[in-house]
Order: C-alpha cells, then sequence, then structure tokens
C-alpha cells in the first residue's frame, strides 16, 4: 500500500470538500449536480469520470460523464 504525500492527502481532501459544496448546493437538481462533481473530478484530479447509478429495476444510467483532451473538458 503507497503511502500518500501530504500534497495528494491535501489535493483529495480538497475534492472531497469541493463535491460536499457542489452537492449541498444543487442538492434539488440531481443530474446538474452529479455533472458539476465529474467536472470538479477531471480540472485537478482524474482524466476521466463517469458517475452511475444503479436504477431500481436493476439497469445502469450514465448521469455524467466527463474526460480531459488536450487543454479541455469534452462532455
Amino acid at each position: 500500500m503507497a503511502i500518500l504525500s501530504e500534497k495528494e492527502a491535501l489535493s483529495r481532501l480538497d475534492l472531497l470538500a469541493t463535491a460536499s459544496r457542489i452537492l449541498d448546493a444543487a442538492f434539488d437538481d440531481y443530474d446538474e449536480a452529479m455533472s458539476s462533481v465529474a467536472e470538479a473530478c477531471v480540472v485537478d484530479f482524474a482524466d476521466l469520470c463517469a458517475i452511475e447509478v444503479l436504477k431500481p429495476d436493476g439497469s445502469v444510467r450514465t448521469v455524467a460523464y466527463r474526460r480531459v483532451k488536450g487543454h479541455g473538458l469534452l462532455v
């Protein structure tokens, strides 16, 4: 198991704080909140973020998908 540097740990905590603020502010618009969380992930943390939810019938629905290509975000 790798040990995170202090900078990496702080970066992850910052992402969690950002996601929490987004979810709190946009609680009434689930899809928009998930889209904003995905975008926050690819801005500083990952090259791609997909958020999927399991529907009551057992199927999966993609609610947000963001990826980085070059210097911009692609939806």
